[in-house]
């Protein structure tokens, strides 16, 4: 498998867990709250093919990159994220599968060719970012997915449940996200709500280009 962690300049922002001490619990967190049962399902309705070529926008500590691993088809699949303490915990989980490619970066700079991925995840990412962030991480999204291609997004359907985010956030109004899919130049083909007992209400959004 390969690393590669840029020396890009970072700029501020919270990690996974909201906190960097609690970054080791955010494994077995996820575990307990029922998110990577989320995950899978997110997984489940994106139809991957053994030729394809997948990324997963924020991937943090690689949770969602080790279920495609350990149970679907894929022919290359990538992660990103800012935060390289996450990403050394991804490192390890996928360090044995040559066919994986793990960098650091922002969603809003993706460092990859125009219409490059067959499908494209984001799972519980954008609750972190910020209106403007969400629209450009969505534009750029739209620019390296292929047309026909689908992006799945998960996430909490309501704003900043737990103060995640960048620091400098003020308020901002309910994420409305799929308003902002359509208003980015997606598609949206399906959108489902349920409630979480302790987190609230989450979305699941299936959307093409």
């Amino acid at each position: 498998m390969e690393k590669e962690l840029s020396h890009q300049e970072k700029i501020s922002y919270l990690p996974p867990a909201g906190k960097h001490w609690l970054l080791p619990l955010y494994d077995p967190l996820s575990r307990l709250f029922g998110i990577d049962a989320y995950r899978d399902r997110c997984l489940k309705q994106a139809n991957l093919a053994s030729h394809h070529y997948v990324l997963d926008v924020g991937c943090g500590t690689g949770s969602l990159m080790e279920a495609i691993v350990q149970g679907y088809p894929f022919e290359c699949l990538f992660g990103v994220d800012p935060d390289d303490n996450a990403l050394r915990f991804a490192v390890r989980k996928l360090r044995r599968t040559s066919n994986v490619q793990i960098k650091s970066g922002f969603a809003d700079q993706l460092d990859f060719p125009d219409h490059f991925f067959h499908r494209v995840f984001s799972t519980f990412v954008f609750h972190h970012l910020t209106r403007q962030e969400q629209v450009r991480t969505l534009t750029e999204i739209c620019r390296v997915l292929k047309p026909g291609g689908l992006f799945n997004l998960l996430d909490f359907d309501h704003w900043n449940p737990h103060k995640h985010g960048r620091s400098n956030r003020s308020a901002h109004p309910s994420p409305a996200y799929a308003q902002l899919l359509k208003q980015c130049g997606f598609t949206l083909l399906r959108e489902r709500k349920e409630r979480h007992l302790f987190l609230g209400r989450i979305s699941f959004f299936v959307a093409s280009i």
